[in-house]
């Protein structure tokens, strides 16, 4: 826009439940050093509850980036115990070192 590239470029979707109740919104965010994934999981949602939509959303926000070169991060939230499992239940291991431990590296391709 405005004659230059926007500042960020995000693919994303949103995963509703059978009543069409938001869930949570999903994507990518395309960086240079790769791409981010995102989960961004609805206030007051049981995740357990609707785990295999949110299964089923994050396995398709992982196929966008199958044609991707480049390396696939997330950022695990502390605030959510089971989210380094969840993580890992999809082929992310963490980044390593003291600054980057939240940061997680996708390595299931």
């Amino acid at each position: 826009m405005y004659g230059r590239p926007p500042i960020r470029r995000v693919r994303a979707l949103a995963a509703v439940d059978a009543e069409g109740g938001l869930l949570g919104i999903g994507g990518i965010e395309r960086q240079p050093s790769g791409a981010c994934l995102f989960l961004d999981i609805a206030e007051g949602v049981d995740a357990r509850r609707h785990r295999r939509t949110l299964i089923r959303a994050v396995r398709r926000v992982l196929g966008w980036t199958a044609r991707d070169e480049g390396r696939v991060f997330a950022i695990r939230d502390a605030d959510r115990p089971t989210s380094a499992a969840f993580l890992e239940h999809f082929g992310f291991a963490p980044l390593g070192g003291a600054q980057l431990q939240e940061v997680w590296i996708w390595v299931g391709r």
